[in-house]
C-alpha cells in the first residue's frame, strides 16, 4: 500500500474513532481549548444570526 493510502487510512480511522466524542464536547458546555472555544463562539454567533432571520411565528 503506498504511503499516501496508509496515511489516509490512519486519518480516516482516527476521525471515525474520535469525531463523535469531539463534536459532543465542542457542542456542550464542557471546558475546551482556546481554539475550540473560538470555534464554539463562532458556532453560537452563526446560530444567533440564522435564528434572527427567522420569523417569530413558525407555524
Amino acid at each position: 500500500m503506498p504511503a499516501y493510502d496508509q496515511t489516509l487510512t490512519r486519518v480516516e480511522d482516527y476521525f471515525d474513532r474520535t469525531a463523535t466524542k469531539t463534536w459532543e464536547r465542542l457542542t456542550s458546555d464542557a471546558p475546551v481549548s482556546k481554539v475550540r472555544a473560538t470555534v464554539r463562539a463562532g458556532r453560537d454567533r452563526m446560530r444567533d444570526i440564522m435564528l434572527a432571520q427567522m420569523p417569530a411565528d413558525l407555524s
